[in-house]
């Protein structure tokens, strides 16, 4: 009975091991390449490469005295089929709001 609950023990603790080493890859940050600037109103002039992933989230906002609108999240993603090409899709949802009145002067 004893040597049952130690084997247990053992068996226990290894998984707890495992599960520890499996969250600590997870969230472990790899290599990434770091870039600043986008996203961009014209666009990036570079390509992420061949076979290569780029990937652009933001925040734009405007504001005026009248209105203001923000993009958000603005998202553009590329991926490079050579040095030259590369596929983007790029989406952003607007939002826009009114001043109920009118600007001071």
């Amino acid at each position: 009975m004893q040597e049952s609950f130690r084997e247990l023990n053992v068996l226990m603790s290894r998984l707890r091991l495992s599960v520890f080493i499996w969250l600590l890859w997870l969230i472990h940050p790899s290599a990434v390449e770091a870039q600043g600037g986008p996203p961009y109103f014209t666009n990036d002039p570079a390509t992420p490469g061949p076979f290569r992933w780029e990937i652009n989230l933001g925040y734009i906002p405007e504001v005026s005295p009248v209105e203001s609108e923000a993009t958000m999240p603005d998202v553009d993603l590329n991926f490079g089929l050579g040095d030259r090409i590369q596929l983007t899709f790029e989406v952003a949802w607007v939002r826009l709001a009114a001043k109920s009145e009118p600007p001071r002067h």
